[in-house]
């Protein structure tokens, strides 16, 4: 026996309001991402870190921006006793006392001090064992020591690429340039994507200017070096300029779920307009049967 036709329409609206109810929830959790998408990363203390006595640095991280001015590279000097002795008790079981590899480690004497400067400053030497694998986090020693380190280093073989200097550049050039060379393995918006046996090119928000740099002139891991001829001084600069603004709303007052990563951007797509979609569906059939 079929049920009555108010009792139908009482399941009708049920099942309305079940849906009705789902798309609020489903639009309320897409808003709550895009809001949380929408906060600048780059909002925290912009002081540079403290060291501690050990050498280790301590409180908040340096986060960068865009140059405003030229970044000379750092003038090293002449090593000092410190870099000898923290490269010798921290680096040569791996890399030789002279700094000419063995059989764990490569040798460092043709590296340059772009090189040594990039593995230090962003955490990933130095490792606690051979079989470790290098991942960035927060560097081991202090700039100061960092700096002596690389002037040693520098010191036992004057070959490789040195610290680039960097200046102001057109984000604009560098959003283009970004997208031909970096987009692939970085994404367009910076965050990093799996690229070559599960390894994955890391994000790039918040990184110093020169560790970019430095990154592009050396090429480390599976990152291709990029010389003079692929990427000259100009278009070094307008990359630098545009990878330091990314992580940052683009726009005043928008939700900045561009800066977010196509996969969050996606999802995003799908899981707002599909419940609509349905509930129009839906709609649409109880007109006809009315009809």
């Amino acid at each position: 026996m079929r049920p009555s036709t108010p009792a139908r329409a009482r399941t009708r609206n049920r099942r309305l309001r079940a849906l009705v109810l789902l798309l609020g929830i489903v639009c309320a959790a897409g808003y709550t991402a895009s809001a949380f998408a929408a906060q600048d990363p780059t909002a925290s203390p912009t002081a540079s870190p403290t060291a501690s006595p050990s050498g280790t640095p301590t409180g908040p991280p340096y986060v960068p921006s865009v140059p405003s001015s030229p970044t000379p590279a750092p003038a090293l000097g002449p090593p000092s006793t410190t870099g000898k002795r923290v490269f010798l008790h921290d680096c040569a079981w791996c890399h030789g006392q002279q700094a000419e590899g063995t059989s764990v480690a490569p040798s460092l004497q043709d590296k340059g001090t772009a090189t040594i400067d990039f593995w230090l400053s962003t955490g990933r030497m130095p490792l606690s064992s051979p079989d470790q694998t290098a991942v960035s986090g927060p560097p081991s020693y202090s700039p100061a020591t960092i700096k002596d380190i690389v002037a040693y280093v520098g010191s036992l073989g004057p070959a490789g690429k040195p610290i680039p200097e960097l200046h102001p550049g057109d984000v604009g050039e560098g959003q283009s340039l970004f997208i031909t060379h970096c987009a692939a393995c970085h994404s367009s918006s910076g965050t990093g994507v799996i690229v070559v046996d599960g390894k994955q090119a890391p994000q790039l928000w918040g990184t110093a200017p020169t560790q970019v740099a430095e990154a592009i002139r050396t090429g480390p891991g599976e990152m291709p070096p990029f010389t003079e001829e692929e990427v000259d001084q100009t278009q070094l600069d307008d990359l630098v300029s545009y990878v330091s603004t990314l992580g940052a709303p683009q726009v005043r007052g928008g939700s900045g779920l561009d800066q977010f990563g196509p996969i969050f951007e996606g999802s995003m797509a799908w899981l707002i307009p599909m419940p609509v979609l349905v509930v129009v569906l839906l709609l649409l059939g109880q007109r006809r049967k009315k009809q």
